[in-house]
């Protein structure tokens, strides 16, 4: 059985192409042929996944959906900051019937967009009630950078480099330049 995170609850409505080319990988890793163009493709995918993985966020703007059973009480933590966009919160009311939430019901609560991001009730509203049913709350939802820091890059062509070279990356120094970017959860 797999235990709960917000990754098995959400699914990708739309995703940018690639930012990672091999291009960019090949000028890091200063490889001038293009023989190997394919292996380096799918190592820059690797880093990149492994990049998003440790960092908890998305290089370039992805729109997600994150299911949950209801609405919580200590509001909806929204993954994969920077958030760019709510663009809808629906439920399925007692009647099985699917709702738009009201944007005057809700707000988005954050310390810092880049960080840390949830949505709550807005002051003197209350959650609507819901079907006892899986996924009756959906929120929709953009996030991710848009532009992506040069120290995050740089760790993705470096990942990607050394195993292109037969090495293991050094993750050590890989968390060490990632550290800032690190998505922190609510405490």
């Amino acid at each position: 059985m797999t235990d709960w995170n917000e990754e098995n609850r959400i699914s990708i409505v739309s995703a940018p192409s690639d930012p990672i080319t091999t291009a960019n990988v090949k000028t890091y890793a200063q490889i001038d042929y293009s023989t190997d163009d394919t292996l380096i493709d799918q190592l820059a995918t690797q880093g990149r996944e492994w990049v998003e993985l440790f960092t908890r966020r998305k290089l370039g703007e992805y729109q997600l959906d994150l299911r949950l059973d209801e609405f919580p009480d200590k509001g909806i933590e929204l993954p994969f900051p920077p958030l760019v966009s709510v663009d809808g919160v629906y439920y399925v009311d007692p009647d099985g019937t699917e709702q738009t939430l009201a944007t005057s019901v809700y707000r988005v609560d954050s310390i810092d967009v880049d960080r840390c991001v949830r949505i709550v009730e807005a002051s003197g509203e209350s959650w609507p009630a819901t079907l006892a049913t899986t996924n009756a709350v959906r929120v929709r939802f953009t996030c991710g950078w848009s532009t992506i820091p040069q120290t995050v890059l740089n760790a993705v062509y470096d990942y990607a480099k050394s195993l292109y070279d037969n090495a293991d990356p050094q993750i050590g120094k890989l968390e060490m330049w990632l550290q800032p970017y690190v998505s922190h959860r609510w405490g």
